[in-house]
């Protein structure tokens, strides 16, 4: 069996590579096996492979889980461990889409039945394999939102970066469901422009305009930035923090800039302003009713709205440095797939 596995810590381009001698995994007790027909590159596993999720104490060079990566994807189910029921429609042959499991850039993978999720015929495998991971990280940001102050029809506005990017399109598309106050925050003009086109009632504001940090003021409605989701981190993230409403709050999702956030100390005494972070990989953690009720959202986003979930490209596991180096390649308008 094929996987995608790394050594050591480095350049994803550099130290990424296929291994072709790995024993195919054998499904325990409440789990089925998978033969992978997709699963997507996402950014936050270039991270990984950098070694940024390691604690600020933690100099180790060599990865954990034996270099493995990829946590979701769609492909058949080949075979089912004991204690799984047909119940769950979850027999040999049914095409499902997974999440989490742990090495999923590979051939075949083993997966916790309760964490898979059969897939009809009207999902094509391009939106299967990235049905979890990103539409389920807008659901719980969206919760979050709700959670510290944001209403249905109220007159408080949710701020987001990175807003070209697939999570905070499905942020937007929830958040207009509910009549909740959008604004987009992306990098050039032409990206804010596709933004408006997909959602014509937000307002988009493309930072490489020099008065985009004015637009963003005059935008803001009479309750203003109430809550800022931030995956940028940054100048953007900080400028974000910097315009929150009294007692608003920036949720923290991601990094793309590596660079850290700033904040006058004052905001948060004068202004009670409130940073906190959220990561999907609490989800699983989640009760299964609540999770079920998830996963039934992105699945209706995968029908009613199938526009926001796009593949950028898809490559073969051989070409993995090159799809490496496309992961960051500005102006790439979605996702990157990988196949088997």
């Amino acid at each position: 069996m094929r996987s995608i596995v790394y050594q050591h810590y480095g350049e994803p381009a550099e130290v990424l590579r296929v291994e072709d001698n790995i024993d195919e995994p054998i499904p325990g007790t409440g789990e089925v096996l998978i033969g992978v027909n997709a699963t997507p590159f996402l950014h936050g596993s270039l991270l990984a492979v950098r070694g940024r999720y390691r604690g600020v104490r933690d100099s180790s060079t060599v990865p954990p889980s034996d270099g493995r990566q990829g946590y979701e994807g769609t492909g058949v189910i080949e075979a089912v461990g004991p204690g799984v029921g047909s119940d769950q429609r979850l027999v040999a042959g049914r095409r499902v889409s997974f999440f989490p499991a742990l090495g999923a850039w590979s051939e075949k993978v083993v997966v916790p039945a309760t964490f898979v999720t059969p897939v009809d015929a009207d999902i094509p495998d391009a939106i299967a394999a990235q049905l979890h991971i990103n539409p389920l990280t807008a659901v719980m940001l969206l919760n979050a939102a709700i959670d510290v102050g944001i209403a249905a029809g109220g007159d408080r506005a949710i701020v987001l970066d990175a807003g070209g990017a697939s999570v905070a399109k499905f942020v937007a598309a929830l958040a207009r469901r509910r009549n909740i106050p959008v604004i987009s925050i992306v990098r050039r003009a032409d990206a804010a422009k596709r933004l408006v086109e997909l959602f014509p009632d937000i307002t988009a504001i493309a930072t490489d305009s020099v008065d985009w940090l004015d637009r963003l003021d005059l935008a803001a409605p009479p309750g203003g930035l109430f809550v800022g989701l931030d995956a940028v981190g940054g100048s953007v993230g900080s400028a974000i923090l910097d315009r929150l409403a009294e007692g608003g709050t920036l949720i923290t999702y991601g990094d793309l800039s590596g660079e850290p956030l700033q904040a006058n100390a004052l905001s948060f005494t004068l202004r009670d302003t409130h940073v906190r972070g959220l990561v999907v990989t609490k989800w699983p953690s989640f009760p299964a009713e609540a999770r079920a009720q998830d996963v039934a959202l992105a699945l209706d986003l995968a029908r009613t709205r199938p526009e926001l979930f796009l593949v950028a490209a898809e490559y073969r596991f051989e070409d993995i440095a090159r799809a490496a180096r496309h992961v960051e390649q500005a102006g790439k308008d979605g996702l990157i797939l990988l196949k088997p």
